[in-house]
């Protein structure tokens, strides 16, 4: 007995004679609020997708928002606040998921035991100094062009070609955070169109440039001095 198990506010449905097909049929059906709103975000969404760019909740929430700007209808009408549960609500609608795209798979690399013995080596080293005088360097690869590996869609899509346009970024930090440094930063060109009529000295960064984009041993020394 439903009531049994839950409580007797349920005690309707242990008399309820209809068939599961019946009780299928009367489910409520959403009606969305603003059905020239979602009739053209829905539209947009389906072009992008048929183009295999990448689609995201942020994405969708911007052009919402433009969307309705241009929709007259809607002039006089409080403007939604594009929430999640607005965003969750319309994908449900239309059947949106979020899908992998199909393509190129990174392997991360896996620590060996001679690995960790060294680690444990310099955490030993790290205890004979102050905090603030242990420092840490890590460099990593900003793919600047590179696209987010999911989108929003209807269906199951092919992913496109990856951008692979890179530079280097090398971070330093100290132990407890008490000074900053500056990021290194490794691209291809002496003279980027980016920083066109700028003054590098006012952007924070130290600038290097190579043909491979890497740190190399000679930007390595300069960096330690």
């Amino acid at each position: 007995m439903v009531s049994t198990a839950l409580s007797s506010q349920f005690s309707y449905l242990d008399t309820d004679t209809r068939k599961p097909r019946e009780l299928a049929k009367s489910k409520r059906t959403l009606v969305p609020d603003w059905p020239a709103l979602k009739c053209a975000l829905f539209e947009w969404q389906q072009k992008i997708q048929q183009k295999k760019a990448v689609i995201t909740g942020d994405i969708l929430k911007e052009k919402a928002y433009k969307i309705w700007q241009l929709l007259l209808q809607y002039s006089d009408v409080k403007e939604p606040k594009w929430s999640n549960g607005w965003l969750d609500r319309f994908k449900k609608r239309h059947n949106i998921k979020k899908y992998s795209n199909h393509g190129e798979v990174g392997a991360a690399a896996i620590e060996d035991a001679e690995n960790i013995r060294q680690m444990e080596t310099v955490r030993n080293k790290c205890k004979l100094y102050l905090l603030r005088d242990i420092l840490n360097m890590d460099e990593t690869g900003l793919f600047w062009k590179l696209a987010p590996t999911s989108t929003l869609a209807t269906e199951s899509t092919s992913g496109g070609k990856k951008l692979k346009d890179r530079v280097t970024v090398a971070f330093t930090v100290n132990a407890d955070g008490s000074e900053e440094f500056d990021p290194w930063i490794v691209a291809k060109s002496e003279n980027p169109r980016c920083f066109k009529n700028i003054d590098r000295r006012k952007l924070r960064i130290m600038y290097r440039f190579n043909k491979t984009k890497q740190m190399t041993a000679l930007i390595i020394k300069e960096y330690l001095r």
